[in-house]
């Protein structure tokens, strides 16, 4: 089956995704506007820095908060307020993979732990809600430490944390340790607390102090605060939550690094924060209120999902049919959604129901992409192994047959030591690996090398079935020399790149070559772009958004289908052959993209609109590759129309170059 085939299913799967509009979907989140309360109106994100930080946007409010929490040891408490599919546990969802992907970087071990009161209130209890609540709570906490954590010395300090707070009970501590099953450590740890008697708040921050001490630092993403009016236990819940603020107050200073986020419909938050004028005042400076959309978020969401499609099909027969048709897509604001979500259920089924119907030819121009990934895994194994094979190997010539195929290429390097690199895609383990490369001793393979193209920003499906089959054909990147794993693509979503930081895998950004986007690259005015934000997609503007508070009422992991072995070979010739497209004349006097500080940057680029975070990945991609002019460096960032038009301006009057 040809390639195509196994990429459109992967991006069919991902606009399932985005059509289902549940929970994240990490692809297309992108980084929403945030102002402080009250000082631009009600239409727009509203959040207040609790650290006293200036911070402008989702994804720099949660950073600032585990800084704030974690870092400066204070206790953290959120409400987000939103209504039905506004992004909220969204918000929620992002956190959580952020800490699991990256738990440890800021030197400390944070445990996301979520849940939602909705579960915890299924169950009837006479007890009351302040009961339920820390007894879900602790039971969470060790759930995840004895059954579900990758992480050994968690599960020894859950351990620990027992048999110091009951001494007494220690048989009943070990029958809760050494259980298999989750469901099991929470009858025998309810069982343990409740005939204990113990005092739960008080235990609860026992807990927590105590796995602050062994390193480990927790964080609970509560969400379904609205289930809490439906079952009448709100009056209770607000006593539970002003007790557990006043306690770390009373008795810690409020220096407790614990982090607690929870969410809920606008309404609810707003009756819950009021009912008790203490508490008031205690959560209001920790509130996110957030409004149902904004056009200038559902046009960064189109352009997300426009660019990835575009990039991914630039150059097959269908292309410019389906580009028309995606481009003809009209939804109306007020009238075809009403919410974030409701944009990405509308528009994720208009383009997918576009999509099925094109790319059943082969294509040519993804088999150069992967031509050019295994020069560059080739130029990446002669340095990560140069130790063996010295700076500049000796070519071999003459026929060699190996795992199915002749194409391959040969180096010699010192003493011995040799280099093989695949030239075509390689079956190992019944995958179809776009790069393959050994290193051989006197005859013996000492290390491998694997490698996976893709000529579009980078799905987690792609991620994880890269693991998985790197797991099957037993990849070890910790001997000397390492076996090495790369995943190619000219851009890679910013949680997703902390997951694969994470890992032994490395993404490197390979920039798709402007020569290779057209079918008649001898002509630039005809060479395809991604569509950038704001160019003809056709979202129907309204003046205003919708008012916060109003009134409301698995990532496939399956492996892509298998690649047809030699489908198409693209030889370096026909590569070359291509013509290449004049560059840009512009002054040299201004600020140079490719050398200039972050500092430098950053002013060369104010005014343009682009924000620190996106500037700050621009200088971390540099040292991997240049940038040659604007579509090069914007590529996988997902900037506007409005900022590539005001980059340009700087670049025509030589206030930047390349």
């Amino acid at each position: 089956m040809p390639e195509n085939a196994g990429q459109k299913q992967a991006i069919t799967d991902f606009l399932l995704q985005v059509k289902k509009g549940l929970k994240l979907v990490e692809e297309i989140w992108i980084d929403r506007e945030v102002k402080r309360p009250g000082s631009e109106g009600p239409l727009c994100n509203q959040a207040e820095s609790l650290s006293g930080y200036p911070i402008s946007t989702i994804t720099e409010l949660i950073e600032d908060d585990l800084n704030f929490c974690f870092q400066h040891q204070n206790f953290i408490f959120r409400m987000i307020a939103a209504d039905a599919g506004s992004g909220k546990t969204a918000i929620l969802n992002y956190i959580q993979q952020r800490l699991e992907a990256n738990h440890s970087d800021t030197g400390r071990i944070i445990i996301p732990i979520y849940t939602n009161l909705n579960n915890l209130l299924t169950s009837f209890s006479s007890q009351g809600f302040s009961r339920q609540f820390y007894l879900h709570l602790i039971s969470e906490v060790f759930k995840i430490a004895l059954i579900e954590t990758l992480e050994p010395r968690f599960k020894q300090s859950a351990a620990r944390s027992l048999e110091e707070l009951f001494p007494e009970e220690l048989n009943l501590v070990n029958l809760i340790v050494t259980s298999k099953k989750s469901g099991a450590v929470k009858t025998k740890l309810d069982k343990l607390l409740i005939e204990s008697g113990c005092d739960l708040l008080e235990t609860f921050l026992e807990i927590v102090q105590h796995f602050k001490n062994q390193g480990f630092y927790l964080f609970f993403l509560i969400d379904e605060l609205d289930s809490l009016y439906q079952s009448e236990r709100s009056k209770d819940a607000v006593n539970t939550f002003r007790h557990l603020i006043n306690q770390i107050e009373d008795d810690y200073q409020g220096k407790l690094p614990l982090g607690l986020y929870i969410s809920g419909l606008s309404d609810d938050v707003q009756k819950f924060i009021k009912e008790n004028p203490a508490l008031k005042s205690r959560v209001y400076p920790g509130e996110i209120r957030l409004v149902r959309f904004r056009n200038q978020e559902c046009e960064e969401i189109r352009a997300k999902i426009d660019n990835r499609l575009y990039s991914a099909y630039q150059g097959y027969k269908d292309f410019p049919e389906f580009k028309k048709e995606v481009q003809s897509i009209d939804l109306k604001a007020g009238t075809d959604f009403n919410s974030l979500r409701e944009f990405c259920q509308r528009y994720g089924s208009e383009v997918l129901q576009i999509h099925q119907k094109y790319f059943k030819h082969h294509d040519k121009s993804f088999n150069q992409f992967e031509f050019q990934s295994r020069i560059k895994l080739e130029e990446l194994c002669i340095q990560k192994w140069s130790q063996q094979l010295g700076n500049a190997p000796s070519p071999i010539s003459g026929p060699f047959n190996y795992q199915g195929h002749q194409q391959w290429k040969r180096f010699s390097g010192k003493q011995g030591y040799k280099l093989i690199i695949a030239q075509t895609t390689t079956n190992l383990e019944g995958h179809n690996f776009d790069g393959y490369a050994e290193l051989r001793h006197n005859g013996d393979v000492i290390a491998k090398a694997f490698g996976e193209a893709k000529n579009y920003e980078l799905l987690t499906s792609h991620f994880t079935t890269f693991k998985a089959w790197l797991a099957d054909v037993r990849f070890y990147g910790k001997k000397s020399p390492p076996d090495l794993a790369y995943l190619f693509a000219p851009g890679c979503p910013n949680l997703l790149e902390l997951k694969i930081k994470n890992t032994e895998i490395v993404f490197y950004p390979l920039p798709k070559e402007p020569e290779m986007q057209s079918q008649n690259s001898g002509d630039k005015s005809k060479v395809l772009k991604p569509l950038e934000p704001g160019i003809t997609n056709n979202l129907t503007h309204i003046e205003s958004v919708v008012l916060v508070p109003s009134h409301p009422q698995v990532i496939a992991t399956d492996p892509e289908t298998a690649k047809e072995i030699n489908s198409v070979d693209v030889t370096p010739t026909e590569v070359e052959s291509t013509p290449k497209i004049p560059e840009t004349l512009i002054k040299k006097s201004g600020i140079n993209i490719n050398t200039a500080s972050l500092d430098d940057l950053i002013q060369a680029f104010k005014g343009s609109g682009m924000r620190k975070n996106t500037i700050e990945k621009i200088s971390q991609r540099r040292p991997k590759f240049l940038y040659k002019n604007l579509d090069d460096l914007l590529q996988g960032l997902g900037s506007t129309n409005n900022v590539k038009n005001k980059l340009q301006d700087k670049l025509d009057s030589g206030e930047i170059y390349f």
